[in-house]
């Protein structure tokens, strides 16, 4: 696999804990506008990344993304 970018690496970081994390988490930990575009990148380059729609306690629907394994 090519090296990530510095973003794709940042967000590798975050998700390597193992934990769910909601985009609104990871654009605040990475410093980024949407981390969804580089989790698309990463999942292009085959890592296995899976997410989960969740409802919060006011009904908004969001996504968590789990990082399952690193090529």
């Amino acid at each position: 696999m090519k090296k990530p970018a510095p973003m794709q690496s940042a967000l590798l970081a975050v998700l390597s804990d193992g934990k769910p994390h909601s985009n609104y988490e990871l654009n605040a930990l990475c410093k980024t506008s949407d981390a969804r575009t580089s989790i698309s990148h990463l999942r292009a380059k085959g890592v296995q990344i899976v997410d989960e729609w969740c409802v919060n306690s006011q009904g908004v629907r969001y996504k968590v993304y789990t990082l399952i394994s690193q090529q």
